[in-house]
C-alpha cells in the first residue's frame, strides 16, 4: 500500500520555504547594500518557522523557486579582489 499524503483530507499541510535570505552571526539580514553580500542562509516556511542553513558565513545569493527548492552560492574563501572562489580538486 502506498500512502497518498495529496487525497488525505486529515494530513496536515506540509510547510514550503517562502524566503530566503543572508544573515549575519547574530541572525540579523544583511543589507543588500552594506558592500558586504555574504553570510548564513535563513530560510522562512511558509507556516511562519525558519531554520539556519549554514554557519561559517560563506554563502551568496539565495533564492527560493517557484517550486519551493532553495539554493544559494557557497564558498570556500575570497580571490585577492574580494570575489568568492570555490575549492577545485
Amino acid at each position: 500500500m502506498v500512502y497518498d499524503r495529496a487525497n488525505d483530507s486529515e494530513a496536515e499541510p506540509v510547510a514550503t520555504p517562502a524566503s530566503a535570505v543572508l544573515v549575519d552571526a547574530s541572525g540579523q539580514p544583511v543589507a543588500k547594500n552594506s558592500g558586504r553580500g555574504n553570510g548564513n542562509v535563513k530560510v522562512t516556511f511558509t507556516d511562519g518557522h525558519s531554520k539556519m542553513f549554514s554557519k561559517d558565513g560563506k554563502c551568496l545569493d539565495p533564492k527560493v523557486s517557484s517550486k519551493g527548492y532553495v539554493g544559494w552560492i557557497h564558498y570556500t574563501h575570497l580571490e585577492p579582489r574580494g570575489s568568492a572562489m570555490a575549492r577545485t580538486w
